[in-house]
């Protein structure tokens, strides 16, 4: 294999990319074997006879390429800099995938990515390799910026900070809407951004509300294939042929988006509409974000930090107080309500983690429409099997008509869409909305009741979200203000 890679290296196909030696603050060992890229990413295409639509189906392969295309334009400009390009990999398994050094000992870091909903988590893994390093030494970084697909990112590289602990939370910058990166264009969220994030809240709110209002007439497992569905139908009349064309090429990936993004919390949260009020529902489904961390930890190997485990304590202490006080106020019934609406909201953990790891490069209206076929299609057995239980009535229909177009064929992709504009920080200060929305419409149209202890444990809730999504106190009026540009 050695006589191979030195052959190929000799005739300029592949290049190695030695690994970068720094003085560092930490203890880490640093790795010292060389990465290897193509010198010209095409060459490996050719060889692989392969076509566009093929390294679609193929993200791995794909995300390879590119990094290969990112590295050669970079050691481009190192040359006309008179600097050099590394990689960086530690013993803890962080890493860069590209370190431009000048020889005054300026330097800066690079990730690549494929798609934009993979940039907080490479903008973090940067500001922590910016605070490992001496920079009495080696100086500040000049740059620290991500590069997906479109465009680039740069870190403010102030966000981090020499300490033991690790590296302070980035912050907002430059009237930009990301609290880990913002765009090279600058570009302040728009007050239609800002809508469409108001937008998605209510609807979401909003589903809950439906689902109770079907919930006497019709059994879960129909509401959950009505809704996915009618959003299908709906979308594929919306875009058209090409998102079957997605759909064949991804359908692995859409499998499994089907059952933990859509088929599974839907049917679940439906069938814990049955008993469990709006409200309720609504404060469960703000747990997701909890639920993500514990599966990116787990899956992606992310550090749970001293704040993130702080907000999954004080979350699910939240969340036992509404179980144990509203189900023994409500009967035994909303037990297992909360029960199942705790598994649903639970299930999007791995969704969101395998959508933004291997799905994040399809457009919005693929994405949503996908996920959608396939659960409709894995709910239909079920809704088929207890078609018998269900009496339709106008009000029933009207509130599966309203889940269907205005929470789910519309919000989806709107959220999907959200999310490649102002990352997926900014987009999951969403999740703060849909639980006032829902007890709000739980409130107004079904009368529910709001009691002491589901406003102490929606509180806890909303304590674990602002732990975990890093909000500041100030966050909702640096919104408001780039907003207005």
């Amino acid at each position: 294999m050695t006589s191979y890679l030195d052959a190929l290296t000799r005739i300029f196909v592949v290049e190695d990319l030695p690994a970068w030696s720094p003085a560092l603050r930490s203890r880490s060992t640093l790795r010292g074997a060389v990465t290897r890229h193509f010198v010209d990413p095409s060459l490996a295409v050719a060889a692989l006879n392969t076509r566009p639509e093929r390294l679609l189906q193929d993200v791995e392969t794909l995300g390879l390429l590119f990094e290969s295309l990112v590295v050669r334009d970079l050691r481009i400009y190192a040359q006309a800099m008179d600097a050099q390009v590394f990689h960086y990999r530690d013993n803890t398994g962080l890493e860069a995938d590209a370190v431009v050094e000048c020889r005054d000992d300026r330097w800066a870091a690079f990730e690549v990515k494929l798609g934009l909903a993979a940039i907080d988590d490479a903008a973090a893994n940067l500001l922590r390799l910016a605070a490992r390093i001496d920079t009495e030494r080696h100086g500040p970084p000049a740059t620290l910026a991500v590069i997906p697909i479109g465009g680039t990112a740069i870190v403010d590289p102030t966000a981090s900070r020499s300490s033991r602990s690790g590296p302070s939370r980035p912050r907002l910058g430059g009237g930009s809407i990301c609290s880990r990166a913002r765009t090279v264009d600058g570009e302040a969220m728009s007050p239609g951004v800002l809508l469409s994030m108001l937008y998605c809240g209510a609807a979401f709110g909003g589903s809950f509300l439906f689902m109770r209002v079907a919930a006497p007439d019709l059994p879960a497992p129909a509401v959950a294939f009505l809704r996915v569905g009618i959003a299908a139908v709906v979308l594929l009349v919306v875009g058209g042929p090409r998102l079957l064309g997605d759909l064949r090429r991804n359908w692995r990936g859409f499998v499994f988006l089907g059952v933990f993004m859509t088929g599974a919390p839907f049917l679940l949260f439906a069938a814990a509409e049955q008993s469990i009020t709006a409200g309720l529902g609504s404060i469960l489904n703000a747990t997701t974000p909890m639920w993500t961390v514990i599966t990116a930890s787990i899956w992606l190997r992310q550090p749970l930090t001293a704040g993130r485990l702080a907000a999954i304590v004080i979350g699910f202490a939240g969340v036992a107080l509404i179980i144990g006080t509203e189900g023994l106020r409500t009967g035994p019934e909303a037990w297992v309500g909360v029960v199942l609406g705790t598994i649903a909201a639970a299930s999007y953990g791995p969704g969101l983690t395998f959508l933004r790891k291997y799905m994040g490069h399809l457009e919005p209206l693929s994405l949503a429409f996908g996920q959608l076929t396939v659960a409709a299609l894995l709910l239909a057995p079920f809704a088929a099997l207890t078609a018998g239980e269900a009496h339709p009535t106008l009000t029933s229909m009207a509130a599966v008509l309203g889940i269907a177009i205005v929470s789910t064929a519309i919000a989806w992709p709107l959220l999907f869409r959200i999310n490649r504009t102002v990352g997926p920080v900014a987009t999951s200060t969403i999740t703060f909305l849909n639980p006032i929305f829902g007890v709000l419409w739980g409130a107004l149209f079904l009368q529910e009741a709001i009691t002491p202890t589901l406003l102490a444990g929606g509180a806890l809730v909303f304590v674990a979200l602002g732990l975990i999504l890093e909000v500041r106190p100030l966050r909702l009026l640096r919104l408001l203000r780039a907003a207005r540009g």
